[in-house]
């Protein structure tokens, strides 16, 4: 197992004219571990270099009539992404230190769990 995981982030598709989804792929012993993160993004305001949204302000700008909250989901987006690594790395350093076999499948279910509790946690916002 190698000492280290390198994590990638992409778009479904890049030409497409909508927002699209956000992808997140390793590889792990010479298999791929991919899934989407349960984000979508427009292609133009995907930074490919980076693999993050942008930081070109004139670009979000040009958005901001278009999406109004565009900030807060580029904020959103970013700690989405960095939990993952989180969990990913987590789970890596705990199957490494164990001497266990890191499952594929496993990873899978703890970053469902991620997802949900965080779409769980915003669902449950106090009634006015």
């Amino acid at each position: 197992m190698k000492n280290e995981i390198s994590h990638k982030f992409y778009l479904k598709d890049n030409n497409s004219k909508m927002p699209t989804s956000i992808d997140y792929r390793i590889y792990v012993n010479g298999k791929i571990f991919k899934r989407s993160i349960g984000c979508t993004i427009f292609p133009e305001l995907w930074d490919k270099d980076t693999q993050r949204p942008t930081i070109d302000k004139k670009l979000i700008e040009e958005y901001r009539s278009q999406i109004p909250t565009i900030i807060d989901q580029f904020k959103n987006i970013v700690t989405r992404i960095g939990n993952v690594c989180q969990i990913t790395d987590g789970y890596f350093y705990s199957c490494r230190s164990s001497i266990i076999p890191f499952d594929m499948k496993e990873l899978n279910e703890r970053l469902k769990r991620l997802f949900s509790n965080q779409i769980r946690a915003f669902q449950k916002r106090p009634k006015s």
